[in-house]
């Protein structure tokens, strides 16, 4: 069983279909053998599906570059790939060659076909020779920190570590002689303090001096294939779309969740994917619509006014992996208009049923940028332990124009948790919980902590039974004011359970429920401790302010818990 290793540190992938590569062989989906003419009752069976593996050694560009991967493989149906990502924030390949045997260096994620998304911890628990002995590989796939100086001033030293370095993982893979390629990874935005301090404040010039190191790097190596989301990124900022923060998510450094993951992650489906399948990029059906402008979580979403733009950027560092493109000619700059989206990553995906209870833990240990990815740039939380559950929040308008909610993370001494500013009236939570055999009659009982200050006071708990939406909403009064919900919050923390009874079955499929704001304009104040009425959310002149987020005292705020109790 051959299997793909991609190192990232630098991070260069690429697969030249003319030149002898050991994907070579592969049956896509679909392929079979034929009927021997001597047997024509008992056809041989077709030939085994060949698995081929892919490791992505690297750090959080890395990570851009490969985070929507799986989507695009499950929207293509693609069975026969493997993929495994060693993630270290900021880390160099000099880093990586010298705590190669260390522990806690690097993070562990796995995909498998049908997975919805990358699953691991991103704790940085292990030694990166674990990850390399974990099996044999067929690519190797190295990647290189554009923010370090060893990404752009090519030394002997560099050129010792390196070699150094792939050693260490060819000495790891034994008999296995897996082919290595290189991620070129992603260019920094202006303003950025390296691009400013180091590069005249000028992106062309950052790119330059990475190409000159590559070129070093290749000679070395032998490596003949590269995976260039830096040409990549270079590309799109020659378009229209640059309009949006250099196709960055404002911190000038990482591509933003939409649009430019969205590209660099189809470089790498092209690159690697469409020789092994034959599946060209441009047919692979995955989409998106979140759009989410605020200057740290920056989501472009992926339209068909913008789709011919990146598929031509996508190309051109294709066949151009260490030169820019001139894409000018599409000149046109997208008027995307505020409209909320939604984005399931595991829709269509197999079902794996919970065991209940299902608890998302609150805390510093369990929520943060780095282990809940998702939840700035789409609104998702994902379930811990139990990853094939998930929450959604959704924004059901913008209440003030020109001013965009945000998500973020909210801290409080030892929990953590999704936070939220700009709430209003209809938006809303949405737990999936995956579920099989579930038995009509059975009752899930929902409990949390729930914290808010100047946030909204009504809340409707409601759960999806069959095709129909219930609730356990009545007639609620607090100081003064009366509304239709299910249970109203005090400035400060609340602790909050709600049952809810299924009268139908379900075989294989989702428990819904949704937490909704029943009346954003009734308001908790933090100051007088009483509900107040405010034609809009509590906000500065410039943003939304006063934040929600689950946090509580005592064993009930630790979590968000769904447990059946009967």
């Amino acid at each position: 069983m051959r299997k793909i290793l991609i190192v990232c540190g630098l991070f260069i992938l690429t697969i030249s279909c003319a030149s002898k590569s050991p994907l070579e062989g592969h049956y896509p989906s679909g392929g079979g053998g034929h009927t021997t003419p001597t047997q024509p009752d008992n056809p041989p069976e077709p030939p085994a599906q060949k698995t081929t593996r892919i490791l992505f050694i690297g750090n959080s560009l890395t990570l851009d570059a490969t985070y929507l991967l799986p989507s695009l493989l499950n929207s293509a149906g693609v069975r026969d790939v493997e993929l495994t990502r060693i993630f270290h924030g900021a880390y160099t390949l000099p880093l990586y060659n010298e705590n190669y045997a260390n522990s806690g260096i690097c993070s562990i994620a796995t995909w498998k076909p049908g997975q919805a998304r990358w699953r691991g911890e991103e704790v940085t628990s292990h030694a990166p020779k674990e990850a390399v002995e974990m099996a044999s590989y067929d690519i190797i796939c190295i990647q290189e920190y554009t923010g370090q100086t060893c990404c752009w001033s090519w030394t002997e030293d560099e050129r010792s570590v390196l070699e150094s370095l792939l050693s260490k993982i060819r000495a790891s893979q034994g008999e296995n002689n897996p082919r290595f390629v290189y991620l070129f990874s992603t260019q920094f935005g202006r303003g950025m303090e390296r691009l400013v301090n180091n590069f005249n404040d000028d992106p062309r010039k950052q790119f330059e001096a990475n190409v000159e190191t590559i070129r070093h790097i290749l000679e070395v190596t032998g490596i003949e294939t590269v995976i260039s989301t830096g040409a990549l990124q270079q590309n799109l900022r020659t378009t229209g779309l640059n309009s949006l923060r250099d196709m960055t998510r404002g911190d000038q450094t990482h591509l933003d969740y939409g649009l430019s993951r969205y590209a660099a992650a189809l470089l790498v489906y092209k690159t690697l994917i469409t020789p092994l399948t034959g599946l060209k990029a441009e047919d692979n059906p995955f989409t998106f619509d979140e759009y989410y402008p605020h200057p740290s979580l920056y989501t472009t979403p992926l339209t068909a006014e913008n789709k011919p733009v990146v598929l031509a950027a996508v190309n051109a560092a294709f066949e151009h992996p260490l030169e820019i493109t001139d894409l000018s000619s599409f000149a046109a700059s997208p008027a995307y208009t505020h409209q909320p989206g939604s984005v399931l990553l595991n829709e269509g995906a197999e079902i794996e049923p919970v065991r209940f209870p299902v608890v998302f833990p609150l805390g510093n240990g369990t929520v943060d940028s780095y282990r809940q990815p998702f939840w700035s740039g789409y609104g998702l939380w994902i379930c811990k332990d139990q990853p094939q559950a998930w929450a959604k929040w959704n924004f059901a308008s913008y209440s003030i124009p020109g001013m965009v909610p945000t998500r973020n993370f909210a801290n409080s001494g030892a929990i953590s948790s999704p936070g939220l500013r700009g709430m209003w009236t209809g938006d809303w939570w949405e737990f999936y919980i995956p579920v099989k055999d579930f038995a009509s009659g059975t009752s899930v009982r929902f409990s949390a902590p729930f914290y808010t200050r100047q946030g909204p006071v009504f809340w409707i708990f409601e759960w999806l039974d069959g095709d129909t939406w219930k609730n356990d909403a009545s007639s609620l009064t607090l100081d003064g004011f009366t509304r239709e919900a299910s249970f109203a919050l005090k400035a400060g923390s609340n602790s909050i359970s709600r049952t809810a009874t299924f009268t139908r079955g379900i075989g294989e499929g989702y428990l819904r429920f949704r937490i909704r704001v029943a009346d954003g304009s009734i308001q908790a104040d933090s100051s007088t401790g009483m509900a107040v009425q405010r034609d809009l959310p509590n906000h500065t002149g410039e943003d939304y302010s006063s934040v929600f987020y689950f946090y509580g005292t005592g064993a009930d705020a630790q979590s968000l818990r769904f447990e059946i109790v009967k």
